[in-house]
């Protein structure tokens, strides 16, 4: 969405003219910053005008959900600059008409980027780097229905009267308050949902046929074969490990090669090539921080499989020593 664009929607969602999916895409946008936002807008000084539009989109947001105090002189800033400075680029898109023919949110993260998004009912979303969450303007209204390319940890509010959806390729998880992730990137051969607490509802849209569905229990993986088409349930100790990314952490736990491959292509755009077939079949435990250095990880996995490795640009050759 264009600058431009998102200045008139402001002054139609101030001047009360706004339509309720409009209305929708202000609220969220706004919702979705976190409580610190220092650096967000650099260089934009304190105004009367700043401060006066502020208030107003505040007194507005406060006056429709009934929730006072949520956010902060900072937050105040960020809504103003973006509204009056046409250099700020946004962090969401807008996409023209959803399946339900109304205007969509859509958030992206680049790689090496994540995001917090709050949704209207209070359930939050963890988006991972280069990924696209798309949010219905319906959302919390009729349905609650959004649709992920990439990886995103949700925590969901729970709401018996609607249950929560998330669409991920021919992946659809049903649930109505739980935490749970889901890892489905176009370019990657699986896809993954871990369930940490309640319980999901997974069904599985394969080419001419759909599943029953499968329910999954805490510390369960669904693990869907986009070649095969086949499906199957993992057990582990403990699940924790699938958000460690929303803490800053990067955790491999019995990883495989290709699996590492990915992760570090989504996290630092590093294209991994193994050389050696041997060390494909090899399995990675270790765990590091996602501020970590790319070089300083990819030598201490090469330590742990006795390989070497050689970097040109962006891309990672790994090789038996």
């Amino acid at each position: 969405m264009k600058t431009q664009q998102f200045k008139q929607l402001l002054k139609r969602y101030l001047d009360e003219s706004a339509s309720k999916a409009e209305r929708y895409i202000v609220d969220i946008w706004y919702h979705s910053f976190d409580r610190d936002h220092s650096g967000i807008v650099p260089g934009i000084e304190n105004s009367s005008i700043e401060y006066e539009t502020g208030q107003r989109i505040l007194s507005k947001i406060q006056t429709s959900n009934h929730r006072k105090g949520w956010y902060s002189w900072q937050t105040l800033r960020v809504a103003c600059s973006i509204l009056l400075i046409s250099t700020v680029s946004l962090f969401f898109l807008l996409k023209p008409k959803d399946h339900s023919g109304q205007t969509a949110v859509i958030f992206k993260t680049l790689p090496g980027q994540t995001k917090k998004i709050l949704l209207r009912d209070s359930s939050v979303v963890w988006l991972n780097a280069n990924s696209t969450l798309e949010i219905a303007a319906s959302y919390s209204e009729k349905n609650r229905s959004v649709k992920l390319s990439g990886e995103a940890y949700f925590e969901v509010t729970h709401d018996p009267q609607k249950p929560f959806f998330v669409a991920a390729g021919p992946l659809t998880t049903k649930v109505l308050g739980t935490t749970f992730n889901v890892r489905a990137y176009p370019a990657s051969r699986f896809s993954k949902i871990t369930l940490l607490t309640g319980k999901v509802w997974v069904t599985v849209k394969a080419p001419g046929k759909r599943t029953g569905g499968v329910i999954l229990t805490p510390n369960q993986t669904l693990q869907y074969d986009l070649l095969s088409h086949h499906a199957k349930t993992q057990n582990k100790e403990s699940s924790i490990d699938q958000k460690a990314w929303t803490t800053g952490k990067l955790i491999f736990d019995d990883t495989s090669m290709d699996e590492v491959k990915e992760i570090l292509k989504e996290s630092y755009g590093l294209n991994m090539q193994v050389i050696s077939k041997k060390l494909n079949s090899r399995r990675i435990s270790g765990e590091f921080r996602l501020d970590d250095q790319p070089e300083y990880i990819i030598k201490t996995l090469c330590k742990l499989i006795h390989a070497k490795y050689t970097i040109n640009g962006k891309t990672i050759y790994i090789q038996s020593k």
